[in-house]
């Protein structure tokens, strides 16, 4: 792979600031699906049903994650990595040590607000550094292969996290994840350096706000953003709150079995990230690889909801396919990226991403109402207990919101 410095030197340095900003990244994706495999614990001890943990717990992290993807981009636009990402690691360490020992909800929505705050520099900073760092005929690859690395997260945060929380239970275990983090900020902020060629800071106000302006106003950008949260949003609801829940309910599977086939979604996602990347860089076509991805996603979210599916391997193939194609929307980023200037260029990104991740959050909120609303009373030391028909009444609505929506764009 090319970097656009010529040193062997320059070369080490390069793939190690991207290395690091994406393993932030992985940490981000670890706190951001951390509750789907605590929800009958987080039920528990703060007395929630589905819809006061949809509302109260599961959707704010994407909230905050969201409403900031903007600024941070128009700030990492202006000012230095450097600066920016050794703090955002900060916040999530200290956050996520905040939520471990929360006695109250409001306690625990605040950290998780927090948290996503944090969160939301980094996928940016990666996509920041890749543009800087490495020549622009590898950013579908690179962006492909920073969602394969930062899901391994995600995969950590199901089975293997589970596995933790049954050990040393859920507050030890998010302490665990907060001293990771603290050691991750350390190691950000010895070594991330910004390539020189990608900072804006003497840009004047006036020009910065003309150039997003005509941002705002572009239709194609606001078609691929629209695009991009369609395909996002089945993924969000299932990997954040509900998805580990939903099996072993719905296919009757144990919490433990449950988590690791839902980890397969990560899975189909890391693999599917940087081949649609890089199938899209070879035949030098971006909307090919975005109309297979939205078509494969509706016809395998058709088949978990509705097809009644007795084999594991056929369900864990099922999750895989729909991380794989979820995966597909990707090369969407580097459309972005190409119809953009380059003073705006990381400021496009966050508003594409604040679509994308705007979706989970209402959504998430109307999964947890439908459950309530379709209840049929049964209850588990007094925790509202959802039936499999339940879920599947209440996910119906993926099929109308996700990528079958998502196709026509």
């Amino acid at each position: 792979m090319a970097i656009q410095t010529k040193s062997n030197k320059h070369k080490a340095v390069a793939i190690l600031i991207w290395s690091l900003a994406t393993t932030f990244y992985l940490y981000e994706n670890l706190l951001q699906v951390s509750q789907s495999v605590i929800v009958p614990e987080l039920m528990r001890d703060f007395k929630l049903n589905a819809l006061e943990l949809s509302t109260k717990l599961g959707s704010i992290f994407l909230v905050s994650y969201s409403l900031f993807q903007f600024p941070v981009g128009i700030m990492l636009d202006r000012y230095k990595t450097k600066i920016l990402l050794p703090i955002a690691a900060l916040i999530c360490s200290l956050s996520c040590y905040s939520y471990a020992h929360s006695e109250t909800v409001f306690a625990a929505f605040l950290s998780r607000f927090f948290m996503g705050i944090g969160a939301s520099f980094a996928a940016l900073s990666c996509l920041k550094l890749a543009s800087g760092w490495f020549e622009h005929r590898y950013f579908a690859l690179l962006t492909g292969l920073m969602l394969s690395i930062g899901l391994t997260g995600s995969i950590i945060g199901e089975g293997p996290l589970l596995s933790l929380v049954n050990s040393h239970g859920w507050r030890d275990s998010f302490a665990y994840i907060a001293q990771f983090g603290a050691i991750l900020t350390l190691l950000l902020l010895v070594f991330i350096k910004d390539a020189n060629t990608n900072i804006n800071a003497d840009q004047s106000i006036k020009q910065t706000y003309f150039d997003l302006k005509q941002l705002l106003k572009s239709k194609q950008v606001w078609a691929i953003s629209l695009y991009g949260m369609l395909m996002f949003t089945p993924f969000l609801i299932l990997s954040n709150l509900w998805g580990p829940t939903f099996l072993a309910k719905t296919y009757m599977l144990d919490r433990k079995v449950a988590a690791d086939i839902f980890g397969m979604i990560f899975l189909g996602f890391i693999i599917g990230g940087p081949l649609f990347g890089f199938f899209s860089d070879y035949i030098s076509s971006r909307k090919k690889p975005l109309i297979i991805a939205s078509s494969g996603a509706a016809v395998t979210i058709t088949l978990i909801l509705y097809c009644k599916i007795s084999s594991l391997l056929y369900i864990s193939s099922l999750i895989f396919l729909l991380g794989f194609f979820t995966s597909g929307f990707l090369p969407a980023f580097s459309i972005m990226k190409e119809i953009n200037k380059p003073q705006v260029t990381t400021a496009a990104l966050g508003f594409m991403n604040t679509l994308n991740m705007l979706g989970g959050p209402a959504l998430i909120s109307i999964t947890g109402f439908l459950l309530e609303y379709f209840w049929d009373g049964a209850t588990n030391a007094g925790v509202h207990v959802y039936s499999g028909s339940n879920f599947i009444l209440s996910f119906s609505m993926l099929m109308s919101t996700g990528p079958i929506g998502g196709a026509p764009l």
